[in-house]
């Protein structure tokens, strides 16, 4: 069986998040031989040069691989999409927090939707998220290769 694993994000715009993510997939790509690629809302070029397949969102569709997503609205088609083996929705950053006007029920249904684990930066990160939504089974930082190979059961 092939591993494979895909990354929902919104683009590739230069970022610390973006920069370790690449970084990441590069490595597991070459030295694991995971079968990895990321699926982009909007076309953007990468900081660095990815060593591995890049789709628009609407691939997303057809993958029976591990998916983690890195933001909310990319969980949502996550949550609707029936072929991923595995869901993940990885907060690197708490963005329900800087939404104007927060509204808990507009959200929750991602955050607590029991198809998605959750993963979080930080231990910090973890106990607020804990505290609002429900308790991420994973934490890692900057994208640790060692805890992705963990996390999708690879070893």
């Amino acid at each position: 069986m092939i591993n494979k694993l895909g990354v929902i994000v919104q683009d590739l715009t230069n970022s610390q998040s973006t920069f370790f993510l690449i970084n990441t997939l590069n490595r597991l790509n070459q030295e694991d031989n995971i079968d990895c690629c990321i699926f982009y809302e909007t076309c953007t070029l990468a900081m660095i040069p990815p060593l591995f397949s890049i789709f628009h969102m609407n691939e997303m569709y057809d993958f029976d691989g591990t998916v983690i997503s890195t933001y909310m609205l990319g969980t949502k088609r996550l949550i609707d999409s029936p072929t991923p083996r595995q869901k993940f929705m990885y907060i690197w950053n708490l963005e329900w927090a800087k939404i104007p006007q927060f509204a808990y029920n507009n959200i929750k249904d991602i955050y607590l939707n029991d198809e998605i684990t959750l993963i979080a930066r930080s231990s910090h990160h973890a106990r607020l998220i804990e505290n609002c939504f429900k308790k991420p089974q994973f934490i890692f930082d900057n994208w640790d290769k060692n805890e992705v190979k963990k996390l999708c059961n690879i070893t």
